[in-house]
């Protein structure tokens, strides 16, 4: 078991499942040789994703881990449904996290995700599903900071 304290102040233990699946992680816990009172700070990733990332996996435990080599992660239905029901800019935190940790399967399995939802769309669509703002929101709020 590790602990991390989150950038919103949780506490959380994570499991071996979780350490072994991120690279930062599995670091911290070696470096930490068993320190059970050891407390690793994620201060930029927040509880959610976190309890997002162990319940990913969680479902993965049984999944052997790619090679280092290995980049391409088989994008399963699990996956798809995990990152379905995901809202307001979680699998962006989750992505981010991933990263963070360095957890090369969990990110490859959500940057497909989010690479999926950009395929077919206007540059319109696009700007709705990422929140990307138009040119005419970006005049607005330089005619605001003008005024």
């Amino acid at each position: 078991m590790l602990k991390v304290k989150t950038s919103d102040d949780k506490l959380i233990e994570i499991g071996h499942n979780v350490i072994q699946r991120s690279k930062t992680l599995s670091d911290v816990f070696h470096n930490s040789k068993g320190d059970s009172n050891a407390i690793y700070s994620l201060a930029t990733i927040n509880s959610n994703a976190v309890y997002l990332i162990i319940e990913w996996c969680e479902h993965h435990k049984d999944v052997p881990i790619p090679a280092e080599e290995q980049c391409e992660w088989e994008f399963t239905d699990f996956d798809k449904n995990f990152f379905e029901s995901l809202v307001d800019g979680e699998a962006f935190q989750v992505v981010t996290a991933s990263s963070i940790l360095d957890m090369k399967s969990l990110m490859g399995a959500g940057c497909k995700y989010i690479a999926n939802l950009a395929k077919g769309k206007s540059p319109d669509e696009l700007r709705l599903v990422y929140g990307i703002p138009t040119d005419s929101d970006d005049d607005e709020q330089h005619s605001i900071r003008m005024q």
